[in-house]
């Protein structure tokens, strides 16, 4: 359940080019949040995105053993993608700020305050712009 109540929960998992049954990592996309943020100014945020239409991701994970190789990058940025696609815009939280940087080489802002009382960081991918000739 992951804090959802009567939520959907989509799974996101990276496996290895060469072994599809190699796990290398995933990310789980929410249509809602479940979390609980108590810093009224990330409160506000989160539900200016939800009403927006943003909804969640979370838990996004890579292998220790592919860890700093760029796998994650390339990952991370193929399953935000993929998410923004199909989902539109996403929003998710950062734990350690200095992730804020990683987050927002794959496309995200971080509207939150660095200072909060929540100790946690939103990061918020918009709906990509279509381009195209006129």
């Amino acid at each position: 359940r992951l804090g959802q109540q009567d939520g959907c929960v989509t799974q996101y998992q990276f496996t290895d080019s060469n072994d599809a049954q190699t796990f290398v990592g995933g990310i789980l996309h929410f249509d809602r949040s479940p979390e609980h943020l108590r810093d009224t100014r990330n409160v506000e945020i989160a539900e200016q995105l939800t009403a927006g239409g943003s909804s969640f991701i979370s838990c996004l994970q890579v292998r220790e053993s592919r860890r700093r190789v760029d796998v994650g990058t390339r990952m991370g940025r193929r399953a935000i993608d993929a998410i923004l696609q199909h989902h539109g815009p996403i929003w998710g939280v950062v734990s350690d700020p200095r992730m804020a940087v990683w987050y927002a080489s794959l496309g995200a802002t971080l509207p939150s305050p660095l200072d909060n009382k929540d100790g946690l960081w939103i990061v918020h991918w918009p709906q990509p712009q279509l381009t195209g000739s006129m």
